[in-house]
This record gives C-alpha cells, sequence and structure tokens, in this order.
C-alpha cells in the first residue's frame, strides 16, 4: 500500500484517528480523548473519522502555547 506520509511532496490532507496518534506521537486513547472532550475536530468521510491537517496543526500550536 502506498503511504502518503512518506512523500513528503505530496501534502497531507487530513489524518485517521490511529495516523494522528502516531504522527503526534501519542496514544490512541489520547486523541480519542481529546475528541471526546471536544478539544479536537474531527469529520466524517465514509465510514472513517479523520482530523483535518488543519486541525492537526492547531493542537500542535495550542499545545506549544500552553507550554510557553
Amino acid at each position: 500500500m502506498n503511504n502518503p506520509a512518506a512523500n513528503p511532496t505530496k501534502p497531507r490532507l487530513a489524518y485517521g484517528m490511529e495516523e494522528l496518534a502516531t504522527a503526534l506521537g501519542v496514544s490512541r486513547s489520547f486523541v480519542y480523548q481529546e475528541k471526546a472532550a471536544g478539544r479536537l475536530r474531527t469529520f466524517k468521510l465514509g465510514r472513517r473519522t479523520l482530523v483535518s491537517d488543519e486541525e492537526a496543526r492547531r493542537i500542535v500550536a495550542a499545545a506549544q502555547e500552553a507550554e510557553a
């Protein structure tokens, strides 16, 4: 299977929940907890729950600001 994360020239539009957890280096349960708490916006595409690239970048920026 072709892995879009392995090709940096092709921009990523969205991540599955497990893909996001892997990309951020956190557990799947943490990602689902953030979603349940309303701190992570998701959308459905077919049967998959996805997080947009912009949302992934927003939560990283928010975490960095919280540390500052």
